[in-house]
């Protein structure tokens, strides 16, 4: 094919498209524009292959393919000094890579499925059930002991676990596995029910199956005549190029599309006018590509002003999150990474930049959309390092993990105070809810946050905000630390409980004369008057939530310890 294709940019979804194809071709052979990217037709000859290994390559260390072949590094290691060094510890780890991961994968129905795209001699299924366990020592048996026993079958072993490997890592076996991974961890969560993610497609080759749903008919289409195609009576609701049919629609989709034939009244007089041509088809196929995902979590910066901008934020985004955290890359990776790019720039820059910006987070399959506001980026800004004392921490309720790191930020793009979490993450703590994995220090920070987020709300000064409300909390909170060792010299600490616990139902209904009530009969038990700093919880809603919760937190636990020794 030669000659050169335009595409504009447009909605969100399609800017991520856009990005995505970016990508997938490499950015050195497009031409960015400043509202447009231009390419070589002959880019698209064997697409299918570059769309894979973009995926493939991107999202490498989160593939259970990488975790199968990357422990044949550890198995070389043991083998060099013949087991010399080899621990409990190290048999613990085999045992866990052969049962958790080797086996279990081998097995799955995704990796079964492609056995029959990879040629090769090895029985798959077969080895995989002489894949054994090794080392199981019985009641009062040692390590030690056995170890010479335990080497022996180690090495027996060794054969099978290296031809697995070796098959998974074969040109062939990385080509069709790894490419199973990211159908099902990456690129579901931006389309869905067509092509390979048909639970009824025919065509068991998910490189041949793309390329005949979305690359082929683009191809087709391009190659067209033009005098032809001005004889079309429709045209594509994105490009606005001209079309023969109405086929082509985005159900695909996810959180977006619909299927037209069967929800004709989501379209203006039941006529489809969301059909578009084969090659925003395409486009919208690398929606998945143009988003930073980790696990089911995904996000897009829209910056509709400038492509050039466009692509620069989402790789620094994607780059950050992906490759910056080695090997331990989080849900709360993208954030960071957007937070650490956010905080290159002054605050006057970041806000001429983002004028036009949006944030674009997928999660729980569905889409959500920020504006990042002035007063959230000056918060992030001043309390950069508050935010990341809150990076390891989370919780546990119900059968979600929750982080507390990207629940605060969520807060602050969504223009909330954090008086909620606050609430919760103290309630948890007093009544000894399990799965707790933060300190009374942790929210503490997360009250000092909130109180530079407020201090934005009201207009105040920066250098008030920088060094009043921080200082009120943490004066604060030392004052019911103090107040506890008092209380607990005199009386039984456990009516330490009941006292935060009335505490926090004043401050739930925002009723300062209840807590105002206790406090004083707190004060009285100890025969102390109360500190003055304290009757400043008359002044507003905000200054007696960020006292009051300052002062529990106090109450419930000493703020000594530090992030890294709670890790």
């Amino acid at each position: 094919m030669e000659g050169k294709v335009s595409l504009y940019l447009g909605d969100w979804q399609f800017n991520a498209g856009l990005i995505g194809l970016v990508n997938v071709l490499g950015r050195e052979n497009v031409e960015l524009a400043y509202d447009h990217i231009v390419f070589d037709l002959n880019q698209l000859d064997r697409f299918e292959e570059a769309y894979f290994a973009y995926f493939i390559k991107t999202y490498k260390k989160l593939l259970s393919w990488h975790k199968i072949v990357s422990y044949k590094q550890r198995l070389v290691q043991f083998e060099s000094d013949d087991f010399e060094q080899f621990t409990e510890t190290d048999l613990e780890n085999l045992n866990k890579y052969i049962k958790d991961i080797l086996k279990y994968y081998l097995k799955s129905a995704s990796y079964k499925a492609a056995y029959s795209l990879i040629p090769s001699d090895t029985d798959v299924l077969a080895l995989e059930k002489e894949i054994k366990t090794v080392g199981k020592m019985k009641k009062g048996e040692t390590f030690a002991d056995k170890k010479p026993e335990i080497i022996q079958e180690i090495k027996e072993q060794l054969p099978k676990l290296k031809e697995a490997i070796d098959f998974c890592e074969s040109s062939q076996g990385k080509k069709y596995l790894a490419a199973k991974n990211v159908i099902y961890t990456v690129i579901k969560n931006g389309w869905n029910g067509v092509s390979f993610l048909n639970p009824q497609t025919k065509i068991p080759d998910m490189y041949v199956d793309y390329a005949a749903t979305f690359v082929q008919p683009a191809k087709v289409y391009l190659e067209e005549n033009e005098e032809e195609q001005t004889k079309y009576k429709y045209h594509c609701a994105n490009c606005n190029r001209k079309i023969k049919d109405l086929k082509n629609d985005v159900s695909f989709l996810n959180a977006t599309g619909f299927d037209v034939s069967r929800k004709a009244g989501h379209v203006w007089d039941s006529f489809n006018d969301t059909a578009v041509c084969p090659l925003c088809k395409l486009v919208y196929s690398c929606v998945s590509a143009g988003f930073t995902y980790v696990y089911n979590d995904g996000m897009f910066i829209n910056a509709s002003t400038n492509l050039d901008d466009l692509y620069r934020m989402n790789y620094t985004l994607k780059h950050e999150t992906l490759n910056a955290g080695g090997e331990n890359i989080s849900e709360v990776s993208p954030y960071r990474a957007l937070i650490q790019n956010l905080q290159k720039k002054d605050l006057q820059e970041q806000k001429q930049q983002l004028e036009d910006v949006t944030l674009v987070r997928y999660e729980n399959e569905t889409y959500r959309f920020n504006i990042l506001p002035t007063n959230s980026l000056r918060t992030i800004e001043l309390a950069n390092k508050q935010l990341e004392v809150l990076i390891p921490t989370g919780f546990k309720e119900i059968n979600t993990n929750f982080r507390i790191y990207k629940l605060v930020l969520q807060s602050l793009f969504n223009q909330e105070n954090l008086f909620y979490l606050i609430h919760k993450l103290l309630y948890f703590k007093l009544t000894n809810v399990g799965n707790l994995y933060y300190q009374p220090f942790h929210v503490r920070n997360i009250i000092e946050i909130n109180s530079i987020f407020l201090g934005g709300l009201n207009h105040m000064t920066e250098e008030k905000t920088k060094t009043l409300p921080g200082d009120i909390s943490w004066r604060v909170n030392h004052l019911g630390e103090k107040f506890k060792a008092e209380y607990s010299a005199r009386f039984n600490e456990n009516k330490l409980i009941t006292i935060a616990h009335q505490m926090l139902g004043a401050l739930k209904i925002n009723n300062r004369d209840r807590f105002m009530d206790v406090l004083l009969n707190c004060y009285s038990y100890i025969n102390k008057p109360v500190p003055k700093t304290l009757l400043d919880v008359f002044s507003s809603d905000e200054n007696f939530k960020t006292i009051g919760y300052s002062f529990v937190a106090g109450i419930i636990g000493k703020t000594e310890k530090t992030t890294e020794e709670e890790k």
